[in-house]
């Protein structure tokens, strides 16, 4: 799995390219996410445009981010991920959890809406 981070009007956009599955030890994504909340980044959007497969841990991951993320007072979004992650999401209910968006735009301008970048 390979992760890019960066950041734009107040916002952490995760990029997630390969694969989120129980293979990959220690949960790097959750990691990241941690480290940015100490620095009091609250806001922020995972891009699962590229995420080949997932599994529970995978499921699992996003779960914890979107916890971690909203004991702090912020918000998780998820973006751009295409039908076969999409019929996971919807099978774990994790649509349910956190709110998806089928652009990294249209996430971003719901944060922004929120009050991100202010």
């Amino acid at each position: 799995m390979d992760i890019n981070m960066r950041k734009q009007k107040g916002v952490t956009i995760i990029s997630v390219e390969g694969s989120m599955v129980m293979a990959d030890e220690g949960f790097p994504i959750m990691k990241r996410v941690v480290k940015e909340l100490k620095t009091g980044q609250k806001y922020f959007v995972i891009d699962l445009g590229k995420v080949e497969k997932m599994d529970s841990a995978g499921v699992g991951e996003l779960v914890a981010i979107n916890v971690a993320v909203k004991e702090k007072g912020g918000k998780f979004h998820m973006a751009n991920f295409d039908e076969k992650i999409g019929k996971i999401i919807q099978m774990a209910l994790i649509h349910k959890l956190i709110p998806t968006f089928d652009t990294q735009k249209d996430a971003l301008a719901a944060l922004e809406e929120d009050g991100a970048g202010e």
